[in-house]
């Protein structure tokens, strides 16, 4: 799965937004532990105690798969009327097609394409 563009975006344009449910770093533990037992995990943390979980709560941008390498979107934290958001933006211009890649952030070796 994946996520692919619809039409043109230029360098610096916002492409969608990373939506999931807020919750604790304890509820983040408990359910890490239940979707590791699945196969699945779809968190994006905010800060050391907030995280989103985009199992229960979310949009397509969930699908939006992980690359080091070939990554032309960019996060960036959003205070909108005090709420954080993640705010997906490019990092060059895309073509209609092609597919979006973020850096999650993760260091798993082999695991940086």
């Amino acid at each position: 799965m994946g996520v692919f563009a619809a039409e043109h975006a230029a360098e610096g344009d916002f492409v969608g937004e990373e939506v999931g449910e807020p919750i604790s770093s304890k509820e983040t533990d408990a359910r890490g532990r239940s979707y590791d037992a699945k196969g699945i995990s779809i968190f994006y943390s905010i800060t050391t105690n907030v995280t989103l979980d985009a199992a229960r709560l979310s949009n397509r941008m969930k699908f939006i798969n992980h690359s080091i390498k070939r990554a032309n979107l960019e996060p960036k934290l959003l205070n909108v009327c005090g709420f954080i958001r993640v705010g997906l933006f490019a990092l060059h211009a895309l073509a209609v097609g092609e597919e979006f890649f973020f850096d999650y952030g993760y260091k798993i070796p082999g695991w940086d394409e």
